[in-house]
């Protein structure tokens, strides 16, 4: 799957032969986050996840963004809860779908590329007859959240000091419909 974001980059599944280079993003985002006082992804910089993503990707659920060939972006899509996702949200038994290490190269920060690439993970899933898109944050990073809430998404709770997110995506065939 080779898809356009935009006319500078575009969406490709990872294979694994992109792990090492997803894996350093990783990283690379982790410590940029140390440097803002977020302490978040602290199992990221320790290696703790590393075969969580990618075990993801051998399962073809690790999703990469590309500008002129450099890894820009990635994220996970898990069709059905992780043991992370069970703690925090409880036992759920519907269709949705978890976004989790959603990530960005600190120079593409700021330039509007996460909310670009939240929409299109949103028409994605749609495209997919998926309607539920859940997410969780650490409650404490307020940009974080406040980005969440800007690109639509219903904060519906607070667990374990982490904030879950949700957005229902049927609401864009009303929206659509209404234009």
């Amino acid at each position: 799957m080779k898809q356009i974001l935009n006319k500078d980059y575009k969406v490709i599944s990872a294979t694994m032969d992109d792990g090492p280079e997803v894996l350093h993003l990783l990283r690379d985002v982790a410590y940029w986050l140390r440097t803002l006082g977020e302490k978040q992804w602290e199992t990221v910089v320790r290696g703790e996840e590393d075969d969580e993503v990618l075990e993801a990707m051998k399962n073809n659920l690790v999703y990469i963004v590309r500008k002129e060939n450099k890894l820009v972006g990635m994220f996970i899509l898990f069709p059905e809860q992780t043991h992370w996702d069970e703690w925090l949200w409880g036992k759920r038994e519907d269709a949705a779908v978890y976004l989790h290490k959603f990530a960005l190269a600190s120079a593409e920060i700021g330039n509007g590329l996460g909310k670009v690439l939240i929409q299109w993970i949103e028409d994605y899933l749609f495209q997919n007859n998926i309607a539920i898109l859940r997410l969780d944050c650490i409650g404490s990073n307020e940009k974080l959240n406040l980005f969440y809430k800007n690109c639509g998404y219903i904060k519906v709770s607070q667990s374990k000091c982490f904030s879950l997110y949700e957005k229902n995506l049927t609401r864009k065939v009303i929206k659509n419909q209404s234009q």
